[in-house]
């Protein structure tokens, strides 16, 4: 369905279904103080059926190494490494089916962020040990994105990029207490860029504030 309109009408609406396929490989090595890993999440991908028209749906994968490192048992130091893959995703082309104005209907929503690909994370985080049952986790990442506005291109292809550095704060309290673990904090983002679009300058701006809770207990 069409995303960031508020007022559109359910009988508007465009759903679909889709079942997606993929695979996942991975490993870690271990050692006394920390460890070291690395996954590769290919995109997964599907089809679905809308108005009659089938289309391949994609969503994008992964290949990412980390690593931790802990010098005592009161601190731990993190580091990831991530780049994003894409596939062809014909959602990016909406459709015209269904429409008597032969107008182009959205399957990706209304905003501006669905011309945003990021393409490369890089993050850094510490844990603190305060005691047995409470623990501090914190982290920054740095997100690299691009702006598409065609949809038959892919992240990398244009020599003139409409790049993105977003940026986000994670600050996190662990509390364990028997068989119950409370885990709460608060995410900061920020971005901010701005470009030239057939002769229009555009600024983008995105800052975001997000406060998490959750509980969990043993089974």
């Amino acid at each position: 369905m069409i995303v960031g309109n508020y007022d559109l009408p359910q009988q508007e609406a465009t759903r679909f279904k889709t079942t997606m396929f993929g695979y996942g490989l991975g490993g870690i090595y271990r050692f006394p103080k920390g460890s070291f890993g690395v996954a590769s999440l290919p995109p997964l991908r599907g089809k679905t059926d809308i108005f009659g028209e089938e289309k391949i749906v994609a969503t994008p994968g992964e290949l990412e190494f980390s690593a931790d490192y802990a010098p005592t048992k009161e601190h731990r130091f993190g580091l990831q490494y991530a780049t994003l893959q894409y596939k062809r995703d014909d959602l990016a082309e909406g459709t015209t089916i269904d429409n008597d104005s032969n107008a182009p209907i959205s399957l990706t929503g209304l905003s501006y962020d669905r011309f945003l690909f990021p393409y490369r994370r890089i993050g850094l985080g510490y844990d603190h040990t305060f005691s047995s049952q409470m623990t501090g986790i914190f982290a920054l990442y740095r997100e690299e994105s691009e702006f598409l506005f065609d949809p038959d291109s892919e992240p990398g292809d244009s020599d003139e990029l409409l790049t993105m550095n977003s940026y986000t704060l994670k600050l996190n309290l662990k509390y364990t207490s028997g068989d119950l673990t409370f885990v709460g904090g608060l995410n900061f983002n920020e971005a901010e860029t701005e470009f030239d679009r057939s002769d229009t300058a555009v600024t983008y701006e995105s800052s975001t504030r997000t406060l998490h809770m959750v509980l969990e207990k043993s089974l």
